[in-house]
C-alpha cells in the first residue's frame, strides 16, 4: 500500500523524501463509535512488544517493525503498512489524520486469554510476513492440507507429513501457520492457512 486514503483526500509520500517525526510520545485518540475511518498511530511500548513477536514467530533481522502500528492504546489490532505511509503515519503523531484505509491487519490479540501468546496472526497479512517468519511454519502435503481444510482440525498423531509431525510435537500451543508444501505453490504462490492448537490437535482458523 503506498498510498493513505484520509477523507476528502488521498495523500502520498513523496519518493526520497522523509517525513518529520514530532517530539514526544504519541498522543492516542479513541475511534469513534461506528466510524468509518480508523486512527492509526504508532505502538505503545513497541520495543516490548516487537521484541516478543520476534521471539516467538522467530522474525528475521530484516523485519520492519516500524511499519506496524494500531488504532488503539491496547494495541488489540497491528497495521502493517509500506514505507512510505510508514513516513506519513509516524509524522502525524497527535493521531488527527482520519485514515479510511491503510495497510492490512497482520496481528490481533487473541480473544482465549489461556494461550501461549497473546497475539495471532490475521490471514490478510501472512502475505507480507511469511517472508520474515522462521518459527510456528507447520509445512504440509497436499493430503494433510485437505483434511485441514474439510475437518477443521487434525489430531497431531495423523498427520501424514513427517515433519510437521515434529515440529507441531514441539509447540505448546498458540498460533502457527499451515503452509502447502508441494512445487507448484512456492514464493509468490504460497497457499496457507493461520491456525492454531498446536500438538496435540492443530486446527485451522477458517469456517
Amino acid at each position: 500500500a503506498g498510498e493513505v486514503k484520509a477523507e476528502g483526500a488521498e495523500v502520498k509520500a513523496a519518493e526520497g523524501e522523509a517525513a518529520v517525526v514530532p517530539e514526544g510520545k504519541p498522543k492516542y485518540v479513541k475511534n469513534p463509535k461506528n466510524a468509518r475511518y480508523e486512527i492509526l498511530v504508532p505502538i505503545k511500548d513497541a520495543e516490548k512488544l516487537v521484541e516478543r513477536l520476534v521471539d516467538f514467530y522467530g522474525l528475521t533481522p530484516d523485519f520492519p517493525p516500524k511499519c506496524l502500528f494500531t488504532s488503539s492504546e491496547t494495541s488489540n489490532k497491528l497495521y502493517f503498512v509500506s514505507p512510505a505511509v510508514k513516513e506519513i503515519l509516524a509524522a502525524d503523531g497527535k493521531g488527527q489524520m482520519h485514515t479510511v484505509h491503510a495497510g492490512v491487519k497482520m496481528f490481533e490479540k487473541n480473544p482465549t486469554k489461556n494461550e501461549v501468546f497473546d497475539y495471532r496472526l490475521r490471514q490478510e497479512g501472512v502475505p507480507f510476513l511469511l517472508p520474515f517468519m522462521t518459527k510456528r511454519v507447520l509445512k504440509v502435503n497436499k493430503e494433510d492440507f485437505i483434511t485441514l481444510i474439510t475437518k477443521r482440525a487434525m489430531p497431531m498423531a495423523d498427520l501424514a507429513t513427517p515433519q510437521a509431525k515434529a515440529d507441531c510435537a514441539a509447540m505448546d500451543g498458540g498460533c502457527l501457520l499451515f503452509v502447502l508444501d508441494t512445487p507448484e505453490y512456492q514464493g509468490s504462490r504460497s497457499v496457507f492457512m493461520a491456525g492454531g492448537g498446536g500438538a496435540p490437535q492443530p486446527a485451522p482458523f477458517v469456517s
